[in-house]
């Protein structure tokens, strides 16, 4: 996770990573949505950062669990979380296989993290910002939880 949250703020090496595909997606006539966030960077200093991931494990053939993705950019998944495992539960019972995983919590833990972050941010917000922290979501119509 450090090494997540030190790319997040190291706007430089952010830059040089993301010039080279929002070249191409000009080229390619791609709506131009990396080129516009190399345009905010600039500008997305800020006193308070909360990163919301999402880890994916899976059981390997020798029952052993290995983690196969980590998603920095769509914490939507975390408040569906506990029902798919609950699903996943019921579909191994109905083969006769006993699991016994205990249900994550995810959804909760995301509400309270950002609930967190925004009373962190308004205690240190800066000039006219301090005791106005801003919570913004991003809701992309082509994303869809289930």
């Amino acid at each position: 996770l450090a090494l997540y949250d030190a790319a997040a703020r190291d706007h430089e090496w952010l830059r040089s990573a993301l010039e080279a595909a929002a070249t191409d997606e000009a080229a390619r006539g791609d709506e131009p949505r990396l080129r516009r966030m190399l345009e905010l960077l600039p500008h997305s200093r800020q006193p308070v950062m909360l990163g919301i991931i999402r880890t994916d494990f899976m059981l390997d053939k020798g029952g052993r669990l290995k983690q196969i993705e980590t998603n920095t950019i769509s914490a939507a998944f975390s408040q569906a979380a506990p029902r798919l495992q609950c699903v996943h539960l019921r579909l191994l019972a109905s083969e006769g296989v006993a699991a016994h995983v205990p249900i994550m919590r995810s959804d909760m833990g995301v509400v309270e993290a950002i609930a967190s972050a925004h009373q962190l941010a308004s205690e240190r917000g800066r000039g006219s910002a301090r005791g106005e922290g801003t919570v913004l979501f991003v809701v992309l119509e082509e994303e869809h939880l289930l």
